[in-house]
């Protein structure tokens, strides 16, 4: 994750089950990371109710979303985004 915080990150859509690192060893190591406190995670997974309830549970996850995402759902993040 070091080597690729070049620039600002403004938000993440974060799949929980990705093959190297899964989404809540990406967010123990966002959580850590000096240069990103203020991200904002956007969790999006087919997994079941209690994996999303999980991952609400931390403070920067703006929102969990189903796979797969629709149109609205993407408008929805990008309104969010620009109302700060």
């Amino acid at each position: 994750m070091n080597s690729c915080v070049e620039e600002t990150i403004f938000f993440v859509l974060l799949d929980i089950n990705m093959p190297v690192m899964n989404g809540w060893e990406f967010l123990d190591a966002l959580q850590r990371h000096p240069r990103l406190p203020n991200t904002t995670v956007y969790m999006v997974s087919s997994a079941d109710g209690s994996e999303m309830q999980r991952a609400a549970s931390f403070a920067y996850v703006a929102a969990t979303l189903s796979k797969p995402l629709t149109i609205n759902d993407c408008q929805h993040i990008l309104a969010r985004l620009q109302r700060g």
